[in-house]
């Protein structure tokens, strides 16, 4: 799918892709496979933490004004309320 936007290696290393698009922002997505188990049944969190990261990125870099400027994470916290259970998952960031 194009967006605009191709997601940074580590992410596609860890089978992220871009599953569509919400106003213009890539909607990333996941599906289970051995790059992202942590506890048997369950996300790692580190491939959890990736996912949202990139979403942010993703959202980032297509908002107005970015082209052509250089993104980098500053600072992201993620706090765990549960283990996340194998299925698709998908993250969609906002600026």
């Amino acid at each position: 799918m194009s967006v605009g936007y191709t997601l940074p290696h580590y992410a596609r290393s860890l089978g992220l892709f871009i599953a569509g698009t919400e106003d213009g922002v890539p909607l990333l997505a996941c599906d289970p496979c051995e790059t992202i188990l942590g506890r048997p049944g369950f996300w790692h969190g580190g491939a959890t933490s990736a996912l949202l990261e990139a979403a942010a990125l993703a959202a980032a870099a297509t908002a107005p004004g970015s082209a052509g400027r250089q993104l980098r994470t500053a600072n992201m916290t993620v706090q765990f309320v549960r283990g996340g259970g194998l299925e698709r998952t998908f993250a969609l960031g906002r600026v």
